[in-house]
Order: C-alpha cells, then structure tokens, then sequence
C-alpha cells in the first residue's frame, strides 16, 4: 500500500508539472521479427514481418515459399495465397496443397533478402495442430449501430506535457460533429485459426440507396465497418465471408434502423471544455486567451494546493493581466437634482457677481431678502401679496426666465408711481 501511494503521489505530481520523461528507451522501437504461427494441419500457414526499423515492400516476399517437413526433410508443396500489409507490418498467408501431418514440424527455409531489417538468427520453424471445421456457414453475424464523435476543427499548441518520443504538441478540437457507425461483425468470434482461413469482403449503404458492389477483401477476425456522413431511415450492409481452403462462401444481408441513435449534428465545444483542454498549453492560440487564462489558473491552483511546482504558473498571472480584458473603472455619476426642487428658481447674486440686475444688489428696497419665486398656489411670498406678482401656474415651467425679468420690471414701475 505505501507503494502504490507513492506511486500515485508521482504521478500527480507528474501531471501538475507538465512533462514525462523522454527516454530514448521509452521511445525507441521494438526490435524487427519474423513470427511463423503454428497452424492446423488442414489450415493456412501466416508469416508475420514486423518491420520497425525500416519499412518492407511487399515486393521483397517470394511468391513460392519453400517448406520441408523437419523429419523427413522433404520438400512440401503449397501456395503463396496472400501477400498482405506495409510500412512496419506484412503478412504472407501459405495453404499446402495437402494437409500436413498433426504433430510434425516444419521449417521454412527462405530467408528475407540482406537489406531487410531483420536478424538472420530467426526461429522459421512450425508445427502442425489437429485439423479444424472450416464451415464456412457457421459463423454467426452480427451487428451494431452507434454514433461516432469526431473534430472537424481542431487547434495545435505545445503542450506543457511531454510524451516517451519527445513530442510536445497537443491538439485540440473546437467542435464536434456525430455520424452513425455501423459495425459487422462475428457474434462469438472467430478461432484465430479459422479466422486465418477465411477473407471477409463487405458493402454498406443508407435509405433507399442501391447497394454498391463488395469492397475488398481483408482479415474475417477483423471485421467491418462503415461511417455515415448523414442520417438516414436506415443502414444496410452485405458482407461474403470466403474460405481461402475451398473458395466456399457465405453471404450475410441486413438493415438497422436508426431508431432512438439521437441527432446527427455538429456541436461546438464549449468554453469550460475548452479552458480544461488549452491549460495544457505553453501559449495560448490566438483568439483563445481567456480559455487559456481559465485553464491555466485552475491547474496552477491545484498545483499550488498541493505544493507542486507546475511548468508555466510562475507569471501566468502577470500574462494573464495583460491578455485579458481588464475592467474599466464606472463613469463619475451625474449630479443629482436640485434640493429646492424643478421648481425652484436660483436667487440673484449680490452686486459685484454680476448676478443681479444693475444697482439693484439683488434684493428689493423693502427687504435685504434676495427675491425667490414660488408657485402660484403659495400665496404667503411677499413679493406676490405686495406686487400682484406670480411665477406659479403651468407656463411657469417653461417661461420663468421671461417672468423673472417681467416682474421685476413692475416692481419698479409701481415703486416709481408711488414715489
């Protein structure tokens, strides 16, 4: 148990950082091979090249293979049926052309060609099991109808982690767009022997299309599929299986129905998805900063939690101030209304200010009171009992400049006629 938590603690601890280890031993290639299985005496022979330092050319396997039963030493006669494969990976299937004996062994003496990648020191040698039912009619198939999820658009950055071989760039999807998949394939499964034995060839359609012809052929343990670009009522297959021993065939035709298979449709990733997926980036990709920022802050936040040090937390903050939009400081607020309310009217300034009319000083000879104007429906100003003079009532409103001016122009007049 400490074991494991220790383990486990490392591995955290890892992932906070952002890197792995890049060993040339972590990445470097398996050595090439060549693995002759052993097979049923009535079966087919399968060479496997696993050519992983350099690529093999199907072209460098013979088209006769010699063969010599290791007790007898003679030579066995046969079939080179398939030449199969490419790039790191061949396959050469053989069928003598009797059964061999059960329990004897048999070697293969061709050797692949000096600039083949291989050991010479290789183990061709194989041995012959009982004989098996190669009924071609026997095999059950089935099928399923699923949905597949796949990017249509996608982002690249370097990544704060770092796989076996050494690479850092990490890729990132934007959307995601759903397509129906229907898969065919063999309800127990196939015995490798008899799966050796046997080709599969197959043909998919949708809706009321016409079925096109057999594809071609590959490995029956493999099975077959197909992805539909849209939605249809239905999705049909036909597929032959081939038995490579006596051409024997056996044709298998059906359709699925969508059914409750859910909509086919392009669904864009969202900004949360997006946050958890970019703060494995070094750098944000341009127009994904704020994702970025997002991510970026959480890992940090869980690594500074749990007292690691995270690759690329030292000043993402300062990067962050200056990537994302800073808020902007509120406008001063307006100045509110006059406490004297709409309707007050400002007092004249006193002499000098230039705020009352010439000489007067801004007050009436009666009283030092500056003159203030109220609403017709006060009648206790002074101003209104003793001069008749009122700036109240609806055109008040929007003519107190011109009253203002009219009514002190009466009080002077009637000041005059009383003098």
């Amino acid at each position: 148990m400490p074991r494991l938590v220790w383990l486990t603690t490392l591995a955290l601890a890892l992932f906070a950082y952002g890197a792995w280890p890049a060993s040339a031993e972590a990445c470097s290639a398996p050595m090439p091979s060549i693995m002759v299985h052993d097979a049923p005496a009535n079966g087919v022979v399968v060479l496997e090249f696993w050519c992983t330092i350099a690529p093999c050319a199907l072209a460098d396997l013979p088209d006769v293979l010699p063969v010599v039963d290791v007790l007898s030493g003679d030579t066995v006669p046969g079939e080179v049926l398939r030449k199969k494969g490419g790039g790191s990976m061949l396959r050469m299937l053989w069928l003598p052309d009797e059964p061999l004996v059960a329990g004897r062994s048999y070697e293969i003496t061709w050797r692949p060609p000096a600039h083949f990648p291989f050991p010479q020191a290789m183990d061709y040698v194989f041995e012959a099991l009982p004989e098996v039912d190669y009924d071609v009619t026997a095999p059950v198939v089935e099928s399923q109808l699923d949905v597949q999820a796949d990017a249509t658009t996608v982002l690249s950055c370097e990544s704060t982690y770092i796989d076996s071989c050494g690479t850092k760039t990490q890729t990132i999807p934007l959307d995601r767009r759903t397509r129906p998949v229907l898969s065919v394939y063999f309800d127990a499964g196939l015995d490798t022997f008899i799966a050796n034995a046997f080709e599969l060839r197959g043909a998919f359609w949708s809706g009321d299309e016409a079925p096109p012809v057999l594809g071609p052929a590959q490995g029956a343990g493999e099975g077959l599929g197909q992805t539909f670009d849209a939605a249809a009522e239905q999705y049909c297959y036909r597929v032959e299986l081939r038995s490579l021993i006596d051409d024997s065939t056996a044709v298998h035709e059906a359709c699925v129905p969508h059914g409750d298979l859910g909509a086919i449709e392009t669904i864009d990733t969202t900004s949360e998805e997006l946050a958890r997926t970019l703060q494995n980036c070094l750098e944000p990709p341009s127009g994904y900063e704020a994702e970025w920022c997002s991510g970026t802050r959480e890992r940090c936040a869980m690594a500074a939690a749990n007292g690691w040090a995270a690759q690329g937390c030292a000043d993402f903050e300062r990067r962050c101030a200056e990537i994302e939009p800073q808020p902007q400081p509120e406008p001063p607020a307006k100045p509110g209304p006059d406490p004297g309310g709409p309707d007050r009217i400002p007092s004249p300034q006193p002499a000098g200010t230039g705020g009352g009319a010439a000489g007067s000083g801004g007050a009436t000879p009666d009283t030092d009171e500056p003159i203030r104007f109220r609403r017709a429906d006060d009648p206790d100003h002074p101003r209104t009992a003793k001069y008749g003079c009122s700036a109240g009532g609806p055109a008040a409103h929007g003519t107190w400049a011109a009253l203002v001016l009219a009514c002190v122009v009466l009080a002077r007049r009637r000041r005059s006629a009383a003098g």
